[in-house]
């Protein structure tokens, strides 16, 4: 069953300010829901519109609804992030009288959303898995990370601001060797094209931004760059 017109602007209303109230986790904040919504948007436009745009979007705004209870539990937010959500919606959506059979479908597709899965069979799961996992090398998200641990540790000790945001660099490094076949494991044409450009986009990040540049071990930045070049002859051939 559908969603009418006042039940989307509710859900959209409630996901925006619930996002709204994180403060521990720059990397899942709106900023994030915003851009993979975009990039979904683009996906969805691609394949002439077939899948369930409602369905898209309210799991799009709704994946990292967890976020807002993470209390720098990170290990338990990796493995575990995806039933709190699930959680969260179902209570959500309860108050706002949606459907129950939305409802499951949105709660099915986050649980489908990770990664190392392919975003299941329909339509709608694969696309909203292709946008969240393609932002995950988004400069902007990136960027937005880097300031919040800089600005966060600017009073304490400069070696330790240092050895965290190099925590970060190794993060990202062992993301992209870990998931090196991630342009394989796109679902669309135009998955690729986005995340094509977004790689681009990540390389000229580390090739200009200076305040990297101060706090970063040059080792690590040059293996990033070189995994990034790396994926990027990949993608191309798959375009």
């Amino acid at each position: 069953m559908k969603i009418n017109n006042e039940q989307r602007k509710l859900l959209r209303k409630r996901a925006k300010y619930l996002m709204s109230t994180i403060v521990k986790d720059m990397m899942h904040d709106s900023r994030h829901i915003n851009r993979t919504l975009e990039i979904a948007k683009q996906i969805y436009k691609s394949i002439n519109k077939q899948a369930d745009w409602d369905l898209i979007e309210q799991t799009v705004l709704w994946h990292d609804i967890s976020r807002i209870n993470n209390q720098g539990t990170g290990i338990l937010m990796f493995y575990f992030d995806d039933l709190l959500s699930v959680k969260i919606v179902k209570t959500e959506f309860k108050k706002l009288n949606i459907d129950d059979y939305f409802t499951r479908k949105v709660c099915k597709l986050i649980m489908e959303h990770r990664l190392y899965s392919r975003g299941g069979k329909t339509l709608a799961g694969q696309i909203v898995r292709d946008a969240d996992k393609i932002d995950m090398y988004s400069p902007e998200r990136y960027d937005i990370a880097t300031a919040c641990v800089v600005d966060g540790l600017s009073k304490r000790n400069y070696f330790v601001r240092d050895f965290v945001v190099m925590g970060m660099n190794i993060y990202l490094f062992l993301c992209m060797v870990i998931y090196r076949r991630t342009s394989r494991a796109l679902n669309y044409p135009a998955s690729r094209k986005i995340y094509y450009s977004t790689l681009k986009d990540l390389l000229k990040y580390f090739n200009h931004v200076k305040n990297t540049d101060k706090i970063i071990f040059k080792f690590i930045k040059r293996r990033i760059k070189k995994r990034i070049h790396d994926e990027i002859k990949i993608v191309l051939k798959l375009i």
